[in-house]
């Protein structure tokens, strides 16, 4: 067989990485499970396999900072060859285990993933194994302290945080306790702490608990105790005026951080046009995507980046905040987010579709978006990953589709 450059090269495409400031047509070469080059050019006899990618826009693989991955083990987990369909090639499970069935998730979930699977630890110990209906946290003995800390210690290498749910449904009459237990596992083992937010504890005192590099999901969910402290009701906008509160801001300014998680009921227009027009933008967009909301309004999320794009954020923006920021609040930025030549070949490949798509937040609230971002191939460390890799790719370019047997 010819020895060749290129393993692969995407011909033709629009390369968007916010690590490299590259934002225009180029070709990508891939070598070994590395980006070996990014030119204007790619002369196509140096590959074994081109991809045609013309109309197309390749980014670094996406990261989603906030999803379930824990598929069988728990109520919420999807399988994460779904994940692979999306362009997806590294999901943060967001506190499906806990320390009692942490070695569950890293057994049958990390271990047999095509993608790069990491986890916030739930400072609750059985994770999200109970029904949607089940506060996890209203009873301290759910939480165990040392539990927690010997797994992470023990598991460093998957593990990247604590998470914790601090809405009045999961901690019931416990307050701030929770949470205050999950800062504690965080200060132990030097991770920081993902803590979703909800009706019944106010955002205002929630953050007040929080360390520099802790996380704020589900920033926009749209119930009372908010980052306006102001509830809406289904379609109607924030009264004018309505200001993020304080305490909310200034936990920004001194390092917290402030993540999306759509979820199934966690994510408002009005709160997120709101945030928007006065500058307060996420710092991470994520799904919180699981088994109740894949159907919708989530799907995926190339659309939940879709519905930032439609609020008016600059593309190479939305791409940034699903790539290169999360990659480095993971402490991953050297192998994960970017498309610098010499790091592991993690790429989407999506498309800017143009027509009308109606996109819903958790009440069921329309937007008519005129684009929306479309994944068409997912790239894990050079392999092309997906039985359905090539379907939406066009067979009739002219262009080589197999390795060359010459």
């Amino acid at each position: 067989m010819t020895t060749k450059k290129y393993d692969i090269i995407l011909w033709g495409g629009t390369v968007v990485d916010p690590d490299t400031h590259i934002n225009g047509k180029n070709d990508v070469g891939i070598y070994k499970g590395k980006i070996a080059a990014i030119q204007k050019v790619i002369p196509k006899e140096e590959a074994q396999i081109i991809k045609d990618a013309r109309g197309k826009i390749i980014t670094p693989g996406l990261i989603d900072m906030h999803a379930h991955a824990y598929d069988l083990s728990t109520l919420w987990g999807i399988p994460s060859d779904y994940f692979e369909r999306s362009g997806v090639t590294t999901v943060v499970d967001a506190g499906s285990s806990g320390c009692e069935n942490y070695p569950g998730l890293r057994q049958h979930a990390i271990k047999s993933s095509n993608i790069t699977i990491y986890a916030l630890l739930n400072a609750v110990s059985g994770g999200l194994t109970g029904g949607w209906n089940m506060g996890e946290a209203i009873d301290a003995r759910a939480i165990d302290e040392q539990g927690c800390i010997d797994t992470i210690v023990h598991n460093g290498d998957h593990i990247v945080g604590v998470k914790i749910r601090s809405g009045a449904h999961q901690v019931g009459q416990l307050g701030l306790e929770p949470l205050r237990r999950a800062v504690r596992i965080g200060e132990e083992t030097g991770r920081p702490v993902m803590v979703h937010i909800g009706e019944g504890v106010p955002s205002k005192e929630v953050v007040q608990e929080l360390r520099a590099g802790d996380i704020v999901t589900h920033c926009y969910f749209g119930y009372p105790d908010n980052i306006f402290d102001l509830g809406t009701k289904a379609g109607e906008k924030l009264p004018d005026g309505a200001q993020i509160v304080d305490a909310v801001l200034r936990a920004r300014e001194r390092g917290v951080i402030y993540d999306v998680g759509h979820g199934l009921g966690s994510h408002s227009w009005a709160v997120a046009e709101a945030a928007y027009e006065l500058g307060f933008h996420p710092d991470t967009i994520s799904t919180d995507l699981h088994r109740a909301n894949i159907d919708g309004p989530v799907f995926d999320l190339p659309t939940t980046l879709s519905k930032y794009l439609h609020m008016g954020y600059p593309l190479e923006t939305v791409i940034r905040m699903a790539t290169l920021t999360p990659a480095t609040i993971l402490g991953k930025q050297e192998e994960l987010g970017s498309l610098r030549v010499g790091t592991q070949a993690d790429i989407a490949v999506l498309e800017l579709e143009q027509g009308s798509f109606p996109l819903h937040d958790y009440a069921n609230v329309e937007r008519m978006a005129t684009q929306k971002l479309v994944a068409k191939m997912t790239i894990k460390a050079g392999r092309i990953l997906g039985k359905d890799a090539y379907r939406y790719w066009p067979q009739s370019s002219g262009v080589v589709e197999q390795a060359d047997e010459a």
